[in-house]
Parts: structure tokens; sequence; C-alpha cells
């Protein structure tokens, strides 16, 4: 157990814990970066890491960004650590974005950032600074911004007349998507990381001899606050994966937890759910998860039943089901409100479905009742109440209602919104008591145990009777294997005679071409009617990953429904019983196609059930690739081709031919076509 206890209250600044980390054990590990292919890239002690974050943070202040707001673009990886480090170090509030492909949308939420943050400047790798350069050269609010690599920012330490921040003082801001309205900062203070990391540490099992694998991206709050910062405080180990790696091979995850002996991993639930469904028995061979105590599910809702599925996939793998450890959180709160105890399974209610519809509570098993998933403990010295959200009463006992937050890990508001800050972090009991942070999710406490059923402004009422989403997508997505699980978002829309449900669902990509429409949909409407005695108006079925989702993999009805209402929703076999779409590629000049490059790719294609751009000059993504597709077709060709290609390679090489082209000249050096051409804006924008 912690041989290096958390500091005290009057030494609870990350830089200075990182200082002391450094003096007191400089050679102890504490970064180790792994690449997709399982190898390891990179290891910093506590030593180089503190050395590194203070030369970096002396060019900070010596740019004169003390006091500023600097954008991060970064990979995952150790020099995002480094740049945010840094900026803590220096007094810089960082904005951790998403370092996303080009297209209009992404530069329209990073402009947004820029003009509501005031943004001085752009932080990001060396390598990284002239992709940027061409993609925000239509956008003077980017084009305009410095953008500084760490060569730019190595300066001695020693001249720096380091400040100590205050507690109040912002550390970061932590955006929302932006998908209902322009992007609002959390202002999340040094106060408010100290407070939660209270919460985290020793309830998640932190400790200075633990050892954590982080795939989840760094500009999100779990994989930043619950991963990488929280290892830092406590002296533990964190091995970061790069999140593409779990799209790529989720088994992935599962082995580095195996050779790091890891203690600790969190993720949301659909990543155990691709656990069990994309790893057959077969192949999970090798794998030994014995040294994990804490599994954190941070993905709302927690399914009872992935909980029970990976328990039993992997039981005989040294995964015990007290690993589970359910949590309850939100960027508004930092990020954790309530968490499991270690060495407890979760604890599970089964209720009676139609009071929940409700608004109560009525134990019940057999028909008509549902498994909830606790969300552990509200944690000290975090206080909840659930409250009616409409009178502000207090819920009696066995109610449903808002929950409502409370403590010192309650950020401090949108950034220069105080309007809207007054809304959501400064409600009030009817009595007076407050400040409260309203979450707008809904949920009760029983027994001291958090359960969230579901979220006030995705709650449909359909006859009386108020229906959430979650429910109803868990039912479509277990009604056939061509269904994808986490892929789905049911909404209700107002027409004539009141308000109807559509279920908008992924079909899995290997079921792209044979997935028969009539037969799914037959399915999935008497599964909703069986279960829920509701009738489904519409059922729309998309390609993977077409259901719009937040960086951390939450599911955003609100803006499925937007884009279903202005008929945006690529439908992917509507109209048609079944999809037969003939594989048809023209091999690049000089390529057999009887062995070449582009019948390699036609192979992985017809595995996956997709259809190539057949056309002279047909893209990519014309032809329906979307991101995934293209990561997963780029990592199949390191596979097969022994090359090592960059993640982003059909940005570039956008058809067929010019893949092929690219992919031969790598293989034979001396070809003239082996270069990969950056792309036109224009081009690029369309992915």
């Amino acid at each position: 157990m912690a041989t290096d206890p958390l500091p005290n209250a009057e030494d609870r600044c990350f830089s200075d814990i990182l200082a002391r980390r450094a003096a007191a054990h400089p050679g102890k590990d504490a970064l180790i970066v792994v690449g997709t292919d399982g190898a390891e890239k990179l290891r910093l002690s506590y030593g180089e890491l503190h050395a590194q974050v203070d030369r970096y943070a002396a060019g900070l202040i010596q740019r004169g960004l003390a006091g500023r707001r600097a954008m991060m673009l970064f990979e995952p990886g150790a020099g995002f650590v480094v740049a945010f480090m840094a900026c803590l170090r220096a007094g810089v509030t960082a904005l951790p974005c998403h370092l996303a492909k080009p297209g209009r949308s992404t530069w329209d939420r990073l402009i947004a950032i820029v003009r509501d943050s005031d943004a001085a400047t752009i932080l990001t790798e060396e390598a990284s600074i002239p992709k940027l350069a061409g993609w925000f050269a239509d956008s003077p609010e980017l084009s305009s911004l410095p953008m500084l690599s760490p060569g730019d920012l190595d300066a001695d330490p020693s001249d720096i007349d380091w400040r100590r921040p205050s507690a109040d003082t912002p550390a970061f801001l932590q955006y929302t998507s932006g998908s209902t309205g322009a992007p609002k900062g959390t202002v999340v203070t040094f106060g408010n990381l100290i407070a939660n990391a209270a919460v985290i540490g020793p309830h998640c099992g932190f400790d200075f001899d633990a050892i954590t694998v982080c795939w989840l991206p760094p500009y999100h709050d779990l994989g930043l606050i619950g991963n990488i910062l929280q290892s830092l405080l406590d002296g533990a180990l964190c091995v970061l994966l790069p999140p593409v790696s779990l799209i790529q091979n989720p088994r992935r995850w599962l082995e580095t937890i195996t050779q790091y002996r890891a203690t600790i991993s969190m993720a949301p639930n659909f990543a155990y759910e691709l656990c069990v469904r994309r790893i057959p028995a077969e192949k999970r061979d090798g794998l030994d998860l014995s040294s994990w105590r804490s599994a954190v599910n941070a993905a709302e809702p927690i399914r009872a039943s992935t909980i029970v599925g990976f328990v039993e996939a992997y039981r005989g793998h040294g995964f015990r089901a007290e690993t589970f450890r359910p949590v309850y959180g939100l960027a508004e709160a930092t990020l954790m409100v309530s968490v499991g105890d270690l060495g407890r399974p979760a604890r599970m209610l089964s209720v009676e479905s139609s009071a929940v519809d409700s608004g109560r509570i009525v134990p019940a098993s057999g028909p008509g009742s549902r498994l909830l998933v606790g969300s552990g403990k509200v944690r000290a010295p975090q206080r909840v109440s659930i409250v009616d959200p409409n009178s502000h009463q207090l819920c009696g006992e066995g109610a449903i209602g808002e929950v409502w937050v409370s403590g010192p890990c309650v950020a401090q508001g949108y950034w220069r919104r105080p309007e809207v800050s007054a809304q959501t972090f400064g409600a009030r009991l009817a009595d007076g008591q407050g400040p409260f942070l309203r979450t707008g999710d809904l949920g009760i406490v029983i027994d001291d145990e958090l359960y969230i059923t579901g979220r006030i402004k995705e709650v449909m009422i359909v006859n009386g009777r108020n229906i959430y989403p979650q429910d109803i997508e868990g039912t479509v997505q277990r009604a056939h294997d061509a269904l994808k699980p986490a892929g789905g978002a049911v909404f209700s829309i107002d027409r004539e005679d009141g308000e109807a449900i559509v279920v908008v669902q992924e079909i899995e990509r290997s079921w792209l071409a044979t997935a028969n429409r009539e037969d799914l949909v037959s399915r999935i409407s008497e599964a909703v009617f069986r279960e829920h005695d509701l009738a489904v108006a519409e059922v729309v079925l998309t390609k993977p990953e077409t259901v719009p989702k937040t960086s951390a993999g939450k599911i955003q009805r609100v803006l499925c429904r937007d884009l279903y209402r202005r008929g945006e929703l690529e439908r992917a076999i509507q109209g048609r019983s079944a999809r037969t779409a003939p594989i048809a590629v023209r091999p690049a000049d000089g390529t057999s196609a009887a062995g070449g490059i582009p019948v390699l790719i036609a192979r992985w294609a017809a595995g996956r059930g997709l259809q190539l751009p057949s056309a002279p000059g047909q893209t990519f993504a014309e032809a329906g690739f979307d991101s995934v597709s293209a990561v997963e077709l780029t990592h199949f060709l390191e596979t097969e081709l022994e090359l090592e290609l960059d993640q982003t390679l059909l940005w570039t090489c956008t058809t067929v031919d010019s893949l092929s082209q690219y992919l031969a000249g790598r293989r034979d050096p001396g070809a003239p076509t082996g270069a990969a051409p950056e792309p036109p804006i224009a081009e690029a924008a369309n992915w």
C-alpha cells in the first residue's frame, strides 16, 4: 500500500508535489507510453518529467503567458502531459482540446473556444505545426495565434521567480462539446483539483505503488484528471495507450494491463462491452487480469448486462466481480461525485420499470422489472441532494429527482458566462439552502448508494409516462447481433396525436452487406413493444459512428434528434431488404489486380461489408468510409505490409489509386509515387 501519502493541505499544489516526487524518488517511473502495436515507445521517471516540465514552464513565463490562456492541440502522449503540467507550474490556464481531423465542425468549435477564452497561443508539437498551419490558413482567428512547440519554450528554470497559485486560481478550462450551443468552458481551479483528488485517490485504489493503464483521451476529464493527474499526485505509474488502440484492437488494452500488472484502469461502459463482443473466447488466452483491483466504469448509463457479461467472460483470466468500480461524475464537479467501495461488487437494484417511469422506486423482480446499477456512495466533502426540479423541494423517500451537488469539488462556473453559471451552479432549495450545482441528471439515493435513472432533457413523455431513452436503447441493441452496442439514440418527436418515439441505431460494420432491413425493424419494434409496451414510430438504421457522441463516448440524443429533423442522418440500408453492393477496384498503374495492394484493400473491405470507391477519382469518404473504418484499414495495412503508417493516411491518400501508389512507394523507396501529398483544405474537409 501507499508509502508516500497525499501531502498535507498546505502542500497540495500539483507542481509543488511533482517537484517533491522528483526530489524524493527521481528514478521512479512516472510515465510509460505504449504504441498501438504494444511496443514501449517512451519511459519517463519523476526526475526526468519534472526537469522537462520546469524548462517548459520557464519558457511559458519568459514569453509573458502567465495569467493567460493557452489552447493545447497535442496527440495523446507524454508531450501533452509535459505541456499541461508546465501550464500548471507557470500559472497559464490550459485549454485542452481535441486535435481532430480537418473539417468545418472542428474549426468552428476551436474558433468558438478561442473567442470565448481569448486564448493567447496554441501549444503543440513541432511536427504538428505545418499541418495545423495548413488547416487554419482560412481562419483568421486560428491562423493569427502563435503556435509554440517544446523547442520554442526550452528555458533555464533557475532564473524564474516562481509564483505559487492560490486555491481559487483557474487551473484549466474544460470546454463542453457545444453540440447544442456555443462551447462553455468549465472553470476548474487548483482547489477543485485537490479536493476531487481526495475523492478519487483512496476510493479508486490510487497509492504510491499503483499502476494505471489509460487509453482515454487526455483532453477529457476522465483521462486527464482521473488517470494522469491522479497518478502523478499519488506518485503512481501511468501507462498511456493511444485512444485509437481500443478501436483497432480492444485486446490491446487488456494485454497492456496484463503486461504491466496494472492495478487501475478506467473506461466508459462501451469499452467493457467491446471486450466482450469483439474478443472471442479463443482469443482471450494469455490474458491475466488478476492484478486489476479497480476497474472504474464511468459511462452513463452503466449497464448491468455489461458488468455481468464482462465478469463472466474474464473470470477465468483473474478478473473478479469486486474489481468493478461504478462511479458518477461530471466536468462541472471537476470529475467524481460518487464511487463504489473497494472490494465490493457493484450494487444492483431490481425495480418496477413502470414505477421508475412515474418517478418512483418500487422493488420488483420478474417481468416488468429492470436492474439499476449503483454509482457508489457520495464521498465527503461533497453533498448530494435529490430535488424536485420544478418546485426545488427535497424529494421524499422513494421519489426520483434531479441530482444537485455542493462542495469544494464543484467548479467555479462557466468562463465569462455569469447568467448561465448562475442557472447551473447557483441553484437554491425552496428554503434558500445553497448554492448547488444542477446536474440535469435524475436519480435517487438508497442506503447511501446513488442510482442514476436518466436525464431531464432527454426524458420522453408518451401517454403520460416518463420514458428514459437509455432503457429502450438497451432493448434495441439486444434485439439482434447486427445492432451495435452503445451505437443508438432514442428520442421523441412532437406529432399532432402526441409524442412519437424514433429509434436511430447503428449497424455493425460486418453486417452492412447482409443485414435485412425489414427483419431488423421488425425485431426492434417487437422487442420495444414486448419490454416497454410502446410503439416505435420510426426506425432509422445507420452506418457505424453516425450517431453523435461526446468526447467521452456519451450519446448526444438532442443533437441526434436535430439531425433527424433536418434529414441529415445517413440511412445505411433503408429502402431495400439487403445491401449487396459490389466491390470494384481499379488497380493503380503498374499494380497487378491479382495480387497487388488494391486486392489486399478489397479483401479487407469484403470482410467488413464495406464498399470501396469504384468510379475513377471517387474518394473513400464518398464511398461511405468514416474515421473509424479509415483507422481500421490503416491498421490492417500496417500489419499486412509491415509498415509504420500515419493514422491520418486516408485524409491524404483519398482514393484507392493514390493509396496504392503511396504504399507501393513505401515498399520500394525508389518508386516515384512514394510520397503522400498534403490534401487541399477543401478535399480534407470532406472528412
